[in-house]
Formats: C-alpha cells, sequence, structure tokens
C-alpha cells in the first residue's frame, strides 16, 4: 500500500499549524457565548425581566387549593413578616 502523497503530507502540515489568533479566536469565544445566552435567555433572564406572566399563570394553577387545609402539622399559613400591619388587612 503506497504512503500518503506530497498533497496529503503538505495539507496535513498547513492544518497542523493553523491557530486561532487574534480576532479569528475572539469571533469563535464570542459565538460560544452568545450561544449560552441566546439559550438562556427565555428560560432564566426574561422570567426575572418580566415575572407578571408567571405569577399569573401560577395563580391559575393554585386557584382550587384550600392553602390552610394543605399546611402540615397544623402549621399557620406563612405571612410575610416585614409587611406594615396596615398592608396585611
Amino acid at each position: 500500500m503506497p504512503g500518503p502523497s506530497k498533497f496529503q503530507k503538505k495539507n496535513y502540515k498547513r492544518l497542523r499549524q493553523h491557530q486561532m489568533i487574534g480576532w479569528k479566536y475572539a469571533a469563535f469565544v464570542g459565538g460560544i457565548v452568545g450561544a449560552i445566552g441566546l439559550a438562556l435567555y427565555p428560560i432564566a433572564i426574561q422570567p426575572m425581566i418580566d415575572p407578571t406572566k408567571w405569577q399569573e399563570i401560577q395563580k391559575e394553577a393554585r386557584a382550587g387549593y384550600d392553602v390552610e387545609k394543605i399546611q402540615p402539622g397544623e402549621m399557620r399559613v406563612w405571612t410575610n413578616p416585614m409587611k406594615s400591619k396596615s398592608e396585611k388587612e
């Protein structure tokens, strides 16, 4: 079986010596970071920016539950201790 041709050796050496430096490296890293950011935006970032949609979905999902009956060990339902008395009533 014959060995690799001169053309194959030349191309192999050229590909092996190629390194990502400068703007090519920055574009590659920027592309990876951009792809991760694009994937995470609808999952993590957008719900934190505008939570009203998710709060409405949560209210609809919990509409049929009586929270006081679900509480374990006859514990009181959680209330925010930082709210003033006038806001609680």
